[in-house]
């Protein structure tokens, strides 16, 4: 069995994004008089920055167990799915430029049940996928 998690370091990128963007959006917010349609568009900015903060939390917080049984995510909620009941096994490509020479890639695992996502940055990643 193999234990895998998501480093550090890109963590702590994410936080700073979510907190930059929170700073940003929340602080006019609160202290700049406007009108209530552009108060609900920085309400929901916000928010959307809340979430990407508690998705971080949430990768931070997710150990992934390789055995040849199954895959175990093991966090907030714990999910598995043993390799005779998988259905579904995507793997995408997300670009981040218009040459396709920068990006992510996305496992998404689905059987009995629960369904598994992981990017590539999760260490191991290319372990989880072979």
């Amino acid at each position: 069995m193999t234990e895998h998690h998501y480093p550090k370091d890109g963590l702590v990128r994410d936080y700073l994004r979510a907190a930059g963007g929170l700073i940003l959006t929340a602080t006019p917010f609160f202290t700049v008089e406007m009108g209530p349609v552009m108060r609900t568009i920085l309400a929901l900015v916000v928010m959307l920055f809340i979430g990407y903060g508690v998705s971080t939390w949430h990768r931070q917080r997710t150990t992934v167990h390789l055995s040849e049984e199954g895959i175990l995510a093991h966090g907030l909620f714990s999910k598995y799915v043993a390799w005779s009941d998988l259905e579904v096994l995507k793997l995408s490509y997300y670009s981040t430029q218009r040459d396709k020479r920068e990006g992510w890639m996305q496992l998404a695992l689905s059987g009995g049940g629960p369904r598994l996502k992981f990017d590539s940055t999760l260490q191991g990643f290319d372990q989880i996928v072979a």
